[in-house]
């Protein structure tokens, strides 16, 4: 009786995570309908989520949904597969700082559900997932300047999942003195 818009908030069989989702209204919580720059009941003004954001959630959610043998519409698989209208990624100063969280968050949980949360290893995809590889290690010197150790161990913790350590890799031992 639910659909894959019910569940992912967008219809992932048919389109990428899009850009015009809004976060519950601030002031009064409604939840708006998609595309909504106003909220239709008090009218102040919406914040839009990322595509990160939004496709961190469908990730988490089918994956999950998936190992539980709940089926939601849609599998991990077909949202895996808008992963490239998310690339290139981009850096802390081409994004706002949420935008880049979000982005790093979803980068983090791709790895995360592709190695199912740290139960194999990914350096045989190393090179398939080299932009992610890439990606990671790129993000620690910002998140060190910010002092956002949990973010940094999140990145370390990903970082892993390629082989990468603290005696093979100078940004995953940068990160770790940290």
């Amino acid at each position: 009786r639910f659909t894959v818009v019910d569940y992912l908030d967008f219809d992932a069989r048919t389109e990428g995570p899009p850009a015009d989702l809004s976060e519950e209204c601030d002031d009064c919580g409604h939840q708006n309908r998609r595309g909504a720059r106003l909220c239709s009941e008090c009218q102040a003004k919406l914040t839009l989520r990322s595509e990160y954001d939004i496709y961190l959630d469908a990730l988490i959610t089918t994956y999950f949904a998936e190992r539980a043998g709940y089926p939601l519409g849609i599998t991990y698989g077909e949202v895996l597969r808008w992963l490239p209208l998310l690339k290139p990624y981009k850096t802390a100063d081409q994004l706002d700082e949420d935008t880049m969280y979000d982005q790093v968050y979803m980068v983090t949980h791709l790895i995360y559900t592709l190695n199912d949360y740290n139960e194999r290893s990914l350096t045989p995809q190393r090179k398939a997932l080299r932009a992610e590889y890439e990606f990671l290690r790129a993000a620690i010197p910002h998140y060190i300047e910010k002092d956002d150790a949990e973010t940094i161990g999140e990145l370390v913790d990903s970082l892993k999942s390629f082989g990468r350590s603290e005696r093979n890799d100078p940004m995953v031992r940068r990160a770790i003195r940290y």
